[in-house]
Order: C-alpha cells, then sequence, then structure tokens
C-alpha cells in the first residue's frame, strides 16, 4: 500500500534513471539543500509534442490458465483465440505487471481485444504506475465494451502539476463481462515519453516535490503543536516557506497574539486582494427562477406555444432572436426578437419566406456571429410521409441584423462540400477565425428507415468553402472518434479554441459521453465516458448547455432522460466511442446533442444527444488547430454528471469557464424501453476542475404540482431552448415539449429568466468577521467566568460587535448567534469550547480533532492567555486558522495532509 497525505506519495523506490550508480535510499531525508542533478538541463521542456510507443517486458503475474500466458499480451492477434493472458481465478487479487525498458512518462494505455465479443473481457479494471514494483498510484479506474473494438486510456501522469514517470505499469482486473469468467487481456500498448533528458528531468523535478513537501509537512505538524522552537530551526535551516507571507502573518496575529482587529484587517486586505475567487468559485450555486410575463397593458405581442424551435443572443445589443418551430400541428415562418433592456418582444417577421429568407421549419440550427453581426441558419426537419413530395435538399441561409436582409448562401450544401439535409444537430460560429461548425444531427433521405447521422463540418465564412473535419464512422489516427448523434450540446470556447461535446441520443442510448475537439490541433480528447458515473447528470436527449468561459464552468439543463433499469428491458447499452487498435477513437455522429465553441482555446465541446435509440451520455473535446478529438467521458453519469439526454441544452461562460446544462428527455432506470421523461435539472461542468455539479433539480411530475408551480419555475420539457447572457449571468429559457400524457400536440409558450447566486467577496469577508468574533466572544465569556467579572462586556460584545456582522436572513447563521448567549453563563469551558464557525460552503462545524491531524498540545505550552488557560485559547484559535484557510486559494496555504496520517495504524 501506498501512504499518502495532501497528494503526497511517499513510496520506496528500487529503481532509478540508468545514467544513475549510486542506489536511491527507502526513505526520504529532510535536507536544507534540494537534491538536484548534475546533468540535466532546467530549462528542458517536459512535454514534446509526440508520445512514442514504449516497450516494455511482463515482470510478475498472479495466476494463469492453461497456455494463456501473460506474455501474449505483448503482440497484437485480434485473431488468434489463444493470444491473451487469462487469468487462472476470477478473484479481485488477480493481477499482471510490466516492466518498461526504461523509466517513462506514460500516458495513455490502448487495449486490443479478440475479432469477435468476449464474455472474459474486463469491464472493469484499475490500472497502477510507479518507480518500484511495490509502491504504486492508481493511475486510472475504468472499463472496457464489450466489442471487437481496441480501446485507448489517458492515464494520470501529474501530480499537483508536477509529472511523474513511471517503470512498472500494474493492471488490476476487477470484472469481467460474462458473470463468474476468468479475466482475459489480448493485448496492452503503452505510450508516452521516454528520451533521457524529459525523463531524468522530470524525475528530479518529483523528487524535489517530494521534499519539498514533507519539509511542510513536518512545518506544519510542529506549529499545531506549538512546537515553535523546531518550527523556526527547521525552516532557517531547509529554506522552505509554509505558505505565504500574508498567512504567516494571520496565524501570528490570531494564534500566537490573540490580536482579533489585526486579524480582521488582514483579511480585509486579503479581500483587496480577491484572494477569496477561488474559494468562491468552489461554492454552490443557488438558483432563482423569474417567470418574464407580458406587458400589464396586454397589447405586447409575444410568441406562440412551440418546441422545436431555435434562439441565439447578441450579449452587445442585449437582443435575444427566435426562429421558427413546431407548433404542436404545423412548422412556424415566424421570426422573434426580445430585448432585454425594455423587456419586450418584436416581430421581425410573420413569415421569412414572404420577406427572401428560410420557409417554415422546426428541428433547424442558428448560431450568432458577434464580429458581422449576422445569424447563420442551417437544416430542418421533414416528416417521413412528407419526403417524396419535398426538396431535400440542404439550403444554408444567413441574415444581416444591419440591413435587415437574409441571404441564401447555398441552396444545397451537400454539393457544395457540406453536410447533407440534417436536423437535431449542434453548430456554433467562431468570431476570431471565421469558421462555423456543424456536429452530429440525422441526415434526411427519401428511405426513412435508414439512419445516418451526419459528421463534424466546418465552414469557412470568409472562402466560403465546407471542409469535412470528422466523418461518421471514420478515424484519424491518434485522435478520439466522436460518435455522431442527434439533441445533443455542443459548446464553443473560443478563448482555448475548443469545442465541447456531450450527451443526446445515438440509435436507442441516450449517451452521458464528454469530449473535447481540439480546433487547433484537430484533436478529440475524451473526457468521460458516462459523467453521470462521477457525480454528473444522467444521459439525456434536449439538455441544453451553456458556457462560462471566465468561470470555466458549462451550465446543463436537463431534458428527456432515459433512466437505466434493472432488468434487460429497460438497460440501456451504450454504444461508446470507437477506438481502433491504433489507438485512434471515432467522434460518433449524433441527433439532439449539444456543441459549445470556446474561440480563446479554439475548441469545440460537444455532448449527449441520441444515435439510433441510444441516449449518450459521453463528452469530448475536438481541438480546432491540431484537428485532434479527446475523448473528456465514455458516460458522464457515471462520474456525477447528468444522464445520457436528447435535446439537453447546454450554453457556455468562457471567462469563467463553465458549460451549464439545463435537462431535456431522458429515459426512466426502471420504466423499460418506452420510459422516456422530462425532469427539470440544471447542471453546471467546471472545465478547470473537470467536475459536475447539480445545482437545481426537481423530481416532481404530477400535474397538479406543476399547477401550482406555474409561476415559480418551468415545468419539466424538452425540445426547448435555452441561451446564455455572459455579461449579465443570466439565462433565458423558452416554450418547449412537456410531454403531457394525452395531450402529444401540447407546445408551451413561457419564457424565464434564471439567476446562478454564489456568495460573494463581502460575504465571505463578513463570514470570516463572525467566525474571528465568535472566538473573540467566546474567549471574553471565558475570560470574566475565570476573573468574576467583564460579563456585561461581554454581553455589549455580543449585542453590537458580534450581531452587526451576522447575516439576520439566513436561518442557520441567525440560530448559531443566539445560541452564543449560552456562553455569558458557563462557568467552566466545555471540552470543545474553541470550536470556529464552519465556512460558507457547508464545511462542518466544529473542531475536529481529524482536522487538525488529531492536534496535542505541548504540555510545556500551557501558561494563560489573558487570564484563559494556554492550552484551550491555541487549540480553539488554531482551529479558526484552519477554517479561516479555507478561503485561501491551495497555492498559498499550508498543505492539507497531516504528518501523522503517514504513520499507518497497523
Amino acid at each position: 500500500m501506498t501512504s499518502t497525505a495532501g497528494g503526497l506519495s511517499i513510496s520506496t523506490m528500487d529503481s532509478k534513471p540508468s545514467r544513475l550508480n549510486a542506489p536511491l535510499s527507502t526513505s526520504v531525508t529532510l535536507a536544507s539543500t534540494a537534491i538536484l542533478p548534475s546533468d540535466t538541463d532546467p530549462n528542458c521542456s517536459i512535454m514534446p509534442p509526440t508520445p512514442h510507443i514504449l516497450k516494455y517486458d511482463i515482470h510478475a503475474w498472479s495466476s494463469h490458465s492453461a497456455s494463456y500466458h501473460p506474455s501474449h499480451i505483448l503482440v497484437n492477434k485480434p485473431n488468434d483465440q489463444g493470444s491473451r493472458w487469462s487469468s487462472g481465478s476470477n478473484n479481485q487479487s488477480q493481477f499482471i505487471t510490466i516492466k518498461l525498458d526504461r523509466m517513462s512518462i506514460v500516458q495513455t494505455i490502448s487495449f486490443g481485444k479478440y475479432h469477435k465479443v468476449h464474455v472474459c473481457n474486463l469491464k472493469e479494471f484499475k490500472v497502477f504506475g510507479g518507480i518500484g514494483p511495490d509502491n504504486m498510484v492508481e493511475l486510472l479506474h475504468s472499463g472496457l465494451r464489450n466489442d471487437t473494438d481496441g480501446e485507448t486510456f489517458s492515464l494520470k501522469y501529474k501530480v499537483n502539476n508536477v509529472v511523474f514517470p513511471c517503470l512498472y505499469i500494474k493492471i488490476l482486473p476487477l470484472l469481467a463481462w460474462g458473470a463468474n469468467f476468468n479475466f482475459s487481456i489480448w493485448f496492452v500498448e503503452l505510450r508516452g515519453l521516454s528520451q533521457p533528458q524529459v525523463v531524468d528531468k522530470a524525475y528530479w523535478d518529483y523528487i524535489n516535490y517530494r521534499e519539498h513537501e514533507v519539509v511542510r509537512l513536518c512545518l506544519k505538524h510542529f506549529r499545531q503543536r506549538n512546537y515553535l522552537d523546531t518550527f523556526s530551526s527547521l525552516q532557517q535551516r531547509a529554506h522552505i516557506q509554509l505558505e505565504d507571507p500574508l498567512l504567516s502573518e494571520l496565524h501570528k496575529s490570531l494564534v500566537s497574539n490573540g490580536d482579533f482587529a489585526h486579524t480582521e484587517k488582514l483579511l480585509i486586505q486579503a479581500a483587496d486582494r480577491n484572494l477569496f475567487q477561488d474559494h468562491i468559485a468552489s461554492c454552490e450555486y443557488k438558483p432563482f427562477w423569474r417567470k418574464i410575463l407580458p406587458a400589464d397593458d396586454g397589447c405586447e405581442e409575444t410568441p406562440c406555444m412551440r418546441g422545436g424551435h431555435q434562439m441565439t443572443i447578441d450579449v452587445q445589443s442585449g437582443f435575444i432572436y427566435m426562429i421558427g418551430g413546431w407548433d404542436g400541428s404545423r412548422d412556424l415562418p415566424d421570426f422573434w426578437a426580445y430585448d432585454q433592456n425594455s423587456r419586450l418582444w418584436m416581430c421581425i417577421s410573420a413569415d421569412t419566406a414572404r420577406n427572401g429568407g428560410p420557409g417554415p421549419r422546426s428541428c433547424h440550427k442558428i448560431c450568432w456571429d458577434p464580429k458581422s453581426r449576422c445569424l447563420y441558419l442551417l437544416g430542418r426537419y421533414v416528416d417521413p410521409d412528407n419526403r417524396p413530395n419535398v426538396n431535400l435538399e440542404s439550403d444554408f441561409w444567413r441574415y444581416d441584423v444591419a440591413t435587415a436582409k437574409w441571404t441564401r448562401i447555398s441552396a444545397n450544401t451537400t454539393a457544395d462540400g457540406g453536410p447533407d439535409l440534417i436536423y437535431d444537430h449542434q453548430m456554433c460560429v467562431d468570431p476570431d477565425t471565421q469558421i462555423l461548425y456543424v456536429f452530429g444531427g440525422r441526415a434526411i433521405g427519401p428511405d426513412p428507415s435508414q439512419t445516418v447521422y451526419s459528421g463534424l463540418y466546418a465552414y469557412c465564412i470568409n472562402q466560403d468553402k465546407w471542409r469535412v473535419l470528422r466523418q461518421e464512422g471514420a478515424s484519424t489516427d491518434g485522435s478520439v472518434q466522436l460518435r455522431s448523434r442527434i439533441g445533443h450540446s455542443m459548446l464553443l470556447n473560443h478563448i482555448t479554441r475548443e469545442l465541447y461535446i456531450f450527451a443526446g441520443q445515438r440509435f436507442k442510448d441516450y449517451l452521458a459521453d464528454f469530449y473535447v475537439y481540439d480546433i487547433e490541433n484537430d484533436v478529440v480528447h475524451e473526457i468521460a465516458r458516462d459523467y453521470s458515473k462521477a457525480g454528473g447528470p444522467d444521459g439525456g436527449f434536449t439538455q441544453r448547455a451553456t458556457i462560462d468561459i471566465d468561470l470555466g464552468e458549462l451550465y446543463v439543463f436537463s431534458g428527456l432522460i432515459r433512466e437505466k433499469a434493472s432488468g434487460p428491458q429497460g438497460a440501456v447499452q451504450l454504444t461508446e466511442a470507437k477506438v481502433t487498435p491504433n489507438g485512434s477513437v471515432q467522434l460518433r455522429s449524433r441527433i439532439g446533442h449539444s456543441m459549445l465553441l470556446n474561440h480563446i482555446t479554439r475548441e469545440l465541446y460537444i455532448f449527449a444527444g441520441q444515435r439510433f435509440k441510444d441516449y449518450l451520455a459521453d463528452f469530448y473535446v475536438y481541438d480546432i488547430e491540431n484537428d485532434v478529438v479527446h475523448e473528456i467521458a465514455r458516460d458522464y453519469s457515471k462520474a456525477g454528471g447528468p444522464d445520457g439526454g436528447f435535446t439537453q441544452r447546454a450554453t457556455i461562460d468562457i471567462d469563467l469557464g463553465e458549460l451549464y446544462v439545463f435537462s431535456g428527455l431522458m429515459r426512466e432506470k426502471a420504466s423499460g424501453p418506452q420510459g422516456d421523461s422530462a425532469k427539470n435539472s440544471f447542471w453546471v461542468y467546471s472545465i478547470r476542475q473537470d467536475k459536475w455539479t447539480r445545482i437545481y433539480s426537481n423530481d416532481n411530475i404530477g400535474a397538479e404540482y406543476w399547477a401550482q408551480m406555474v409561476d415559480k419555475e418551468p415545468c419539466p420539457r424538452f425540445a426547448h431552448q435555452l441561451v446564455y447572457d455572459s455579461t449579465r449571468k443570466v439565462q433565458y429559457l423558452f416554450g418547449g415539449n412537456p410531454g403531457e400524457p394525452g395531450q402529444p400536440n401540447l407546445r408551451l409558450d413561457d419564457f424565464w429568466e434564471l439567476s446562478l447566486v454564489r456568495p460573494t467577496c463581502n460575504d465571505i469577508l463578513r463570514r470570516s468577521r463572525f467566525m474571528i468574533k465568535k472566538q473573540q466572544f467566546r474567549e471574553l465569556c471565558m475570560k470574566s467566568s475565570i476573573e468574576g467579572n467583564g460579563t456585561l462586556n461581554a454581553l455589549a460584545f455580543l449585542q453590537h460587535e458580534l450581531a452587526a456582522v451576522v447575516n439576520h436572513q439566513d436561518e442557520k447563521e441567525s440560530k448559531e448567534f443566539r445560541e452564543l448567549t449560552q456562553w455569558l453563563f458557563k462557568w467552566n469551558a466545555p471540552s470543545s469550547w474553541g470550536a470556529a464557525a464552519s465556512s460558507s460552503c457547508n464545511k462542518k462545524e466544529g473542531m475536529e480533532m481529524s482536522g487538525i491531524g488529531g492536534m496535542v498540545a505541548s504540555p510545556r505550552n500551557t501558561a494563560s492567555i489573558d487570564g484563559i488557560k494556554g492550552e484551550d485559547a491555541f487549540l480553539a484559535r488554531t482551529a479558526l486558522y484552519e477554517q479561516l484557510l479555507e478561503f485561501f486559494p491551495e497555492s498559498m496555504r499550508e498543505p492539507r495532509g497531516n504528518l501523522v496520517d503517514l504513520v499507518p495504524i497497523i
């Protein structure tokens, strides 16, 4: 086992770079100088651009059955039944350990498979890595699909932004696809970096990092226990700083001196320097819905009920544009604008075709280009019964706001090298490069029984040219394959130039995968295969997503979901991203998904949607520059994200670095194949933290309940629209299909505004002052009880100074304040009297022994402080200090781990 503390891994190392002659010690020595290699370039780049195949040999294994020796995984023979390692048992103590030719930075692991589906394939497994065979850290916990396609997984190779090399890799099978079957691995390939100049530098950087962290843990330990002489001596010898000087001054002022006034001044300085922003970003949002009603005079004209319509927003002028949709009986031809400033709707055109624009349509897509101030429109749905009599060519339109004129860019995008006539796709534009991206959707042809999904296309506005970036079913070497889909979400981060793609439906599956497309490098990254398993939303259809690039967050509002059933009839088999044996993974086409563009990073985010009968929950990032697809998640619902869904709606805030996803159509877990439902949920995905958070959910589906909530929050729906104003930080939701039983033609015309609120810097400052004054008040009470006077002074402090920093609107905090009065009547201090107030992010109140590493004060340091027993005051103030640290960035504070936690109990 490996002992860890605060992300620090302490392990026995029996190997080292080949150029070194002296053996490494099995323990870390506290030295006053850092360990430095003699012949490595400190300016050497750690990450060269091209990983390569790493050679290895079999080092150890738990068992093997018959002739299925572990050495068989060295060669890829998918047609040979015997070319595999098969364990001799199916318990979870089975493993295979491989040793690299030399220490390397291992970035990916690829698994080959048999040419037929096999019950012994690994449904679940873990991968560990390390410099020694007996002390490793977990690099991956995932599973293989039970199909014939090879799969590639990214391995963790950084700890706190420090790259660490490995010499040994251990694969631990946990579960096979067939119950009670032994485990089989057919082929393993590792890729990474093995160049000596790169690996040696990474090795020494990692050693120095460990050395540095051990010293900091010791410094924290000594200061916690009031061994200040030892603390000072070690700090002077090691020349290592425990924390930021501001926090050292804060500790001295609060814990050592008990100067509460100066402590508050230091926190005010921290607020002025915006040091609380990281903490604020970690706090959960509180949603506030407000229904936007027409003017009281009844003269305002508003859009009628509809679903499958399209909306986009011009954040500069404050206008929201909406066009088309289905009202339950016909496609709509109208074109609307909503002015956020006047809060009024305006009908631009009752029939766009009569004004030289596109005809009536639904399930199309529009997007806004802020540079040219133009709106682009592509696609439409055609009922199968009408296809023999309708023109099925794909028209492409642009609307110029300045001239209020429509221009048909193309009468048939297929003939121009673009997509076929499609619907439920996603589209966004990069204003900086003037390139428009289209992904997924279902192609419309004369034969409605054929299911054809569209790939990833780029349209150069300036050159009027289409380019195919990813064909459905095709793969590119070194990249992840995006699965096409419908009803998904796609968001653009124009700063990083990345597309985020997730969710949607593919065939019968509601997807919960998550991909990032790196536009610059043309690479797709798989973020999650099922983000619902990592705390995200379930896979869904017509989920709606937005992005805040500043915060690095995605916001997801639920749509139609299909929850996973326990029986065969309700099970959803997610058809995951197809990975070829050479390591490339396909971006599966789909409909009803989300796609967002980050124009700064030049990445497309593509997720969710529907492919055939599947609701997807995958997540891809497409790197535009490098033409690489990254698979972020195959099913983000397994990583705490939303369930796979169809027509989930997504928006992006590039400044915040957040995606916002509003639920769409999902598939219920216990309701069988027909169990599609729309449930309300709103999700945020933090791009920087790779974390899903559900900030709003309402599972009520009864008509009576929603009749009472008609003016309080929107009812569940799908085929709705969601747009995000990144300037005002407000989401707008309009219309959709409520999926009412017995009313298949019912659509909605309600219009909602959603604000997401987090604590402000002033809120954090006020809360921290409340925590400090609580401690000051307790010490006043204890001093008065010991000296027999001063109770009136403590009471006056409580009534005036302490009451002034309390949020009396917060019921919990108000109760906490009222309970302080009991301290005026306590003649003996309780054993845990030093408990400090909890933080504003629901941290548990009270000084827990584990919170300060089971701290035991030194009996030498029990002198009284202002008449109070020194041990009591020191413990209480130390606990308060560590709670105040939660408001500061990780880079400023002492390590989170504790030295005592490194000692095993047994």
